[in-house]
């Protein structure tokens, strides 16, 4: 099955999934990830140290953009939780300003803790805007890495494998077929399931 059939990728996708070498539903389920990220326990601002990459909850009390030279720009925000503030920083993002100038509510990020001028920051976190009652539950889990090149972002190769995997339920290693497998290596959202992802080279 050709990947523009698979549902939510169309023409437009499969174009950029092309140069990751895939052509197929296939292929789409065999790149699997190099690496995770456990992006499932939130931590509290005052509890972060540099170095420490980290999901974090909170309010933003400010944002700005300045460009120093030329269109080289900078925005920084800032998000509070009650324990403390912790600054974020993008760089030639310009969309990032109005977009998050729209945000009420409280918003959920995740990146490396760095030391900053003023302080803790954040260099270009991945970030969503929390819903009203939600418990981000969905940007807070286990997520894969995929190998890249250039001209396709992380969250391009992300975006399309949800889609299409469908995680086995309820069933031991020796029951699954190599899709299957693959699938789980694809969506580790628990330690237990991340830990069978691990041999999903064993197909077999």
């Amino acid at each position: 099955m050709e990947v523009q059939y698979v549902k939510g990728i169309g023409p437009p996708g499969a174009k950029v999934l092309a140069k990751l070498g895939i052509a197929s539903l296939e292929d789409l389920l065999l790149y699997l990830p190099r690496r995770y990220e456990d992006r499932s326990n939130f931590r509290t601002i005052a509890s972060v140290r540099a170095g420490e990459f980290v999901t974090l909850k909170g309010r933003l009390v400010a944002v700005d953009s300045k460009a120093p030279r030329g269109n080289f720009t900078i925005t920084r925000a800032g998000i509070s939780d009650g324990s403390g503030t912790i600054g974020l920083v993008w760089f030639n993002q310009r969309w990032i300003r109005p977009r998050l100038s729209k945000i009420t509510g409280e918003i959920i990020v995740y990146g490396q803790v760095k030391e900053g001028q003023w302080g803790y920051e954040i260099n270009s976190p991945e970030w969503e805007p929390l819903a009203p009652e939600a418990d981000g539950e969905e940007f807070a889990r286990i997520v894969p890495v995929y190998p890249l090149v250039e001209g396709v972002p992380q969250k391009t190769s992300q975006r399309p494998l949800p889609v299409c995997v469908r995680l086995p339920q309820k069933k031991q290693s020796h029951q699954m077929t190599d899709h299957e497998k693959a699938a789980v290596g694809h969506q580790p959202l628990r330690r237990r399931t991340l830990s069978c992802s691990l041999g999903r080279h064993e197909f077999g």
